[in-house]
């Protein structure tokens, strides 16, 4: 299920160690539900929810779309 719901991804890319680059155009953000890392992707599978978990926690993932 996807929700809508809008990211400032600029906080959220100081947060992490990967570099905002504002001519990348990504059109959804992925939030763990457990630990609240957020990433973001420029195409959605939409298993992608079943087939991957978070890398930290072990967590789920919430597909969030951003416009």
């Amino acid at each position: 299920m996807i929700y809508l719901e809008f990211g400032n991804k600029k906080e959220d890319y100081e947060k992490s160690n990967i570099d905002y680059d504002e001519k990348t155009k990504y059109k959804y953000k992925i939030e763990c539900i457990k630990c609240g890392q957020n990433f973001y992707r420029q195409r959605y599978n939409r298993n992608f929810t079943k087939k991957y978990r978070c890398g930290k926690c072990g967590g789920r993932f919430k597909v969030n779309e951003l416009n």
